[in-house]
């Protein structure tokens, strides 16, 4: 799954789970993306997606926690084996 471009895609308005700065947000109806709210290489504290392949932030590159990795796979599964597959 590319995240590049992600936040303008993302459904900001359902949150599944959020554990301090690190966040599961929904996408695309059936999917998640992690975010972490950082300020990465500027002054502004904004939402940043963190890469599911090395679970990253995007922008501070700070690895995200087990926990959200964790709820990332279970939630995106499906997705990830049709992936794996292909």
């Amino acid at each position: 799954m590319n995240y590049s471009n992600i936040t303008d895609l993302t459904n900001f308005g359902k949150l599944l789970h959020k554990d301090g700065l690190w966040s599961l947000y929904s996408f695309d109806d059936t999917l998640s993306i992690m975010f972490h709210l950082c300020r990465g290489h500027g002054h502004i504290q904004r939402n940043s997606p963190v890469d599911p392949n090395t679970g990253r932030c995007s922008a501070c590159t700070r690895d995200a926690p087990d926990e959200i990795q964790g709820l990332w796979k279970l939630h995106n599964w499906e997705r990830i084996q049709e992936c794996d597959n292909v």
